[in-house]
């Protein structure tokens, strides 16, 4: 089901500190043109989900869920279909297994959803893994884990607030990097405040969105991104987001 939304809208199992100034969102190399948005209506309730947003870049996703099961992709709305990007937020806030990441080549065909994700863990609480997965809504059990990285000496085996997180894809590679509030982002290939994998090649090769994942937000709860951002763009997420149930 898609859902889109405007200002206001509508684990996965084996499935970001304050930088010193906002440009150390920015990838490597310089920032990219402003993607173009327009408004749509909202759809809510139609979504479990609902998404308050800010002209700073922060999102706030609110459940209304019966089951505590959800999840979803979310992209700034009139992304562009590409094949290589990177995607960073600064989770501010969550409740109990409430589950984000990243969301790379997000497709949404005749009802067909494909997608690239690096996840937070959530499975047995182990918050300090984070996990690799390629998604096919028309496959059995919809996710395929390919991949997950163990940042326990980093993390210290707990739920960590706020925490920052980058994440590319670049050809065949997807990566990630995190940092906490007060610290210095790490550079591209670090292995103890990130990871890396090669894309299976049954995921194939096809250019889509570039975005945000969320799941699991207990009902009743929300999860805060903020200051998202594509490409070393600043999110202008008052424009609209676009969002696709899982």
């Amino acid at each position: 089901m898609r859902v889109v939304v405007a200002v206001a809208l509508a684990c996965l199992v084996g499935a970001c500190g304050m930088p010193n100034a906002p440009t150390a969102l920015a990838p490597d190399g310089p920032p990219t043109t402003a993607v173009t948005t327009t408004t749509r209506a909202a759809t809510f309730p139609q979504s479990p989900y609902r998404y308050v947003t800010s002209g700073t870049g922060t999102v706030v996703v609110k459940a209304r869920t019966a089951n505590g099961n959800e999840r979803q992709f979310f992209w700034l709305n009139g992304s562009p279909a590409v094949s290589d990007s990177t995607s960073c937020a600064e989770w501010r806030s969550g409740t109990g297994l409430a589950q984000q990441g990243a969301a790379f080549r997000i497709t949404d065909v005749a009802g067909v959803v494909r997608g690239l994700t690096i996840t937070r863990n959530i499975w047995a609480r182990a918050f300090w893994m984070f996990n690799f997965h390629w998604w096919d809504t028309s496959i059995p059990g919809v996710y395929k884990p390919f991949h997950s990285t163990n940042l326990t000496r980093y993390l210290r085996r707990a739920v960590t607030y706020p925490l920052w997180f980058c994440a590319r894809v670049t050809g065949r590679e997807i990566q990630f990097v995190v940092w906490k509030a007060g610290t210095r982002r790490p550079a591209w290939g670090s292995t103890t405040q990130g990871g890396s994998s090669r894309i299976p090649p049954a995921f194939g090769s096809t250019p889509g969105m570039t975005g945000w994942y969320v799941g699991h937000v207990p009902d009743g709860s929300s999860v805060v991104f903020d200051r998202l951002a594509v490409d070393g763009v600043a999110a202008r997420t008052t424009s609209g987001l676009d969002s696709v149930h899982l």
